[in-house]
């Protein structure tokens, strides 16, 4: 017998339902064989279901999350005033931050920031580079009182201006934030 005639005889043994792929000999199931395997599928899909419910729930409560996300933040905005020759540059930069972190903005505090670096170890030209690049993750720049005193403030708000980005001054703020 060639290898293709005993494909064929295989072939008809196993469509009669004689002798399984594996070579041992399988009757057709019962009709009881196939409720059980039916209940067996019909309870796996529900289950499936079940599942499939709670993770499109859990979906929606993170979209709503999001969405309570997105709706309280207004965008990212750079706080930009004097801080060379004042006294009280990080208090008013500190409240500047607070009241727009009310208002549903997340804020860059460049103040802050630089109260990192040890004192005069960076130059002006270096501070400019480093507000430029954190001005440039920004939506819009937020302008202290008496921010047309700071030369930096002046460089930084004529580059958001260039930029397009949202420009806020502290007395529209101080008007809304007071509502």
């Amino acid at each position: 017998m060639t290898s293709i005639d005993h494909e064929k005889e295989l072939y008809k043994r196993v469509s009669a339902g004689k002798i399984s792929r594996g070579g041992a000999v399988t009757p057709h199931p019962t009709e009881e064989e196939n409720e059980q395997f039916f209940n067996k599928m019909a309870k796996d899909l529900i289950d499936i279901n079940v599942e499939l419910d709670r993770i499109r729930a859990e979906m929606s409560l993170n979209e709503k999350i999001m969405q309570k996300h997105l709706s309280r933040n207004k965008g990212l905005i750079y706080i930009s005033g004097p801080i060379t020759g004042t006294l009280d540059y990080m208090e008013r930069f500190v409240w500047a931050e607070g009241q727009l972190k009310a208002k549903g903005y997340d804020v860059i505090n460049p103040a802050a920031i630089s109260s990192m670096f040890p004192e005069g170890r960076l130059t002006h030209r270096q501070y400019m580079k480093i507000d430029k690049v954190l001005l440039s993750a920004c939506d819009g720049i937020f302008l202290l009182k008496n921010w047309k005193r700071s030369k930096r403030a002046r460089k930084e708000f004529r580059w958001a201006r260039r930029k397009r980005l949202r420009i806020i001054s502290e007395d529209i703020v101080v008007r809304t934030c007071n509502d």
